[in-house]
């Protein structure tokens, strides 16, 4: 009997090594790869798990393997915790990248035996100098080491939780943002050109449905780099305290809209029904300002999605 039960506490202690093994991703040439079906991950709903807990033997179990190559865990107050492990034979640095550039919290560990050390923290919230690579999104450099090294990645995000996770060199990446670049800087000359022939037809016809218009394109215009980053990086690099804001510009490219649509089209004296739900969302986000300024981002990201 004794035997049992020493044999079943056994079997139970060796459970949680019975796991799928950690795989390791070898980078030994210039690329770029994708780190999300080699990930494995766990969602701390308490907000409250230390790096040193998550390393204890309790937590280590409660990590699973993630299948998608792009992470998406919706709008959670939730931290995600990301283990994964890497061997650099390369004689360079290569680089963890992120690829949401609005996410609250990165921070970066390093496994050594027991103990994490910090290989980085960034935020939307810093100032953009911080960043280890000047781009719209994250990276954070990781050194030749020519041994499976084990990495855990603590992201924190009030809004949808989003975002690609790959390694690869920096000669790759910027081979890939310039293509990026380039649709961007065709956006905003699309942008523009609305927004002056918009412009001209005001100050020509004097109806006031055109300037709602400029003002909708104007907004659309720079939620855009809001969203990919690019306004933080070029226009408002000093100030990360207008990306706690953010939600903000989606809720003036409503009402602009809402006022344009209602202008352009008499709704008003058309239909009296709907032009009184026009005015109604209208007025939802303008209480959503008070809500966004007051500190409740979460809340106010939730509204402005409707």
């Amino acid at each position: 009997m004794r035997k049992n039960i020493f044999l079943a506490a056994a079997l139970l202690f060796l459970s949680s090594f019975l796991l799928p093994a950690q795989p390791t991703v070898v980078i030994e040439k210039d690329s770029i790869i994708n780190l999300g079906t080699q990930t494995d991950y766990f969602l701390d709903e308490t907000a409250a798990v230390t790096v040193r807990e998550i390393l204890s033997p309790d937590y280590a179990a409660k990590f699973q393997r993630h299948r998608s190559g792009f992470f998406n865990f919706g709008i959670t107050s939730a931290r995600l915790w990301c283990r994964f492990m890497i061997e650099n034979k390369l004689d360079k640095e290569v680089f963890l990248y992120v690829s949401t550039p609005n996410l609250d919290t990165l921070a970066l560990y390093r496994v050594e035996d027991t103990a994490a050390v910090l290989v980085g923290i960034n935020s939307v919230y810093f100032p953009s100098e911080r960043k280890e690579v000047k781009s719209e999104a994250f990276y954070f450099g990781l050194h030749p080491n020519n041994k499976p090294v084990t990495y855990l990645l603590k992201v924190v995000r009030f809004r949808a939780m989003q975002f690609a996770l790959n390694a690869g060199t920096l000669k790759q990446y910027k081979e890939y943002e310039s293509g990026f670049t380039m649709l961007n800087g065709i956006y905003f000359g699309f942008i523009l050109l609305m927004v002056l022939y918009n412009l001209f037809l005001f100050f020509s016809v004097r109806e006031v449905s055109y300037f709602y218009y400029v003002l909708y394109m104007t907004a659309m215009g720079l939620i855009n780099p809001d969203i990919n980053g690019v306004g933080f990086l070029y226009l408002w690099p000093q100030f990360p305290q207008v990306n706690f804001y953010d939600d903000i510009m989606g809720g003036l490219t409503g009402v602009f809209g809402i006022l344009f649509t209602v202008n352009f089209l008499q709704i008003k004296k058309f239909t009296p029904v709907l032009y009184k739900f026009f005015i109604a969302i209208l007025w939802l986000h303008l209480v959503n300002f008070v809500i966004i300024l007051a500190g409740n981002n979460r809340l106010g990201f939730i509204i402005v999605e409707i």
